[in-house]
């Protein structure tokens, strides 16, 4: 049976989340950081003084809505509220086809709570700022761990991106660079899609694992 485009569509998005978690192994210069991939969000990294806890979305066909949003930032701030001592930092990380230019560079707390925190749901409005009993200075110290980015790379750059730095890294060619980088696919990514197992892995293992497969 011919896969559908929205079935395209959805491998493409796992396709790039597991690139984006590549991407970050690539860029963490701690070795013994700590990256899992489904942790508390899509991509979690773990140093010595600072965590953060990243969604990572491809929307190669859609328009950017706020609305889009809603949910994960909801649930960011409900994760943040139970674990105030954390020092986990937030980051929402998304591709769109268009729209960019309706998110402010500055996000105040009436626009937040405006914008993210309102939604209606079977006829009901939900206040979730209300629901969740926290205050406007609660809400700008959530604002000040969280950083939402929705100029991410194309897919297409994204993989650029990560055989450049793979080709430094390990000192090959395109030839061996794109060995591994497929190769990396095949042996993690079907665990991935069906959420069978999460990953907590050092960065120096990791290139371990990378130099095995280019050798």
């Amino acid at each position: 049976m011919p896969q559908t485009r929205e079935a395209v569509d959805t491998v493409k998005g796992y396709y790039y989340q597991f690139d984006y978690f590549i991407l970050k192994l690539l860029d963490e210069d701690n070795k013994e950081a700590l990256i899992c991939i489904e942790g508390v969000e899509d991509i979690d990294i773990e140093n010595v003084d600072l965590k953060k806890a990243i969604q990572c979305k491809y929307y190669a066909k859609t328009e950017y809505q706020h609305s889009i949003l809603k949910k994960p930032i909801r649930i960011m701030l409900e994760h943040y509220i139970s674990n105030r001592k954390s020092n986990l930092k937030y980051y929402i990380y998304g591709y769109y086809k268009s729209g960019q230019n309706k998110l402010p560079n500055n996000i105040d707390v009436n626009f937040f709570k405006e914008k993210f925190l309102t939604y209606t749901e079977n006829g009901k409005n939900h206040k979730v700022f209300e629901e969740l009993k926290i205050s406007d200075s609660e809400l700008q110290e959530f604002l000040l761990s969280l950083t939402i980015d929705i100029n991410a790379m194309s897919y297409e750059e994204q993989e650029k991106t990560i055989l450049t730095k793979m080709k430094k890294i390990f000192n090959c060619d395109d030839n061996l660079a794109n060995y591994s980088y497929n190769g990396l696919h095949v042996h993690y990514t079907s665990n991935l899609w069906w959420r069978i197992i999460r990953w907590k892995i050092k960065k120096l293992k990791s290139l371990k694992v990378l130099i095995w497969i280019l050798i």
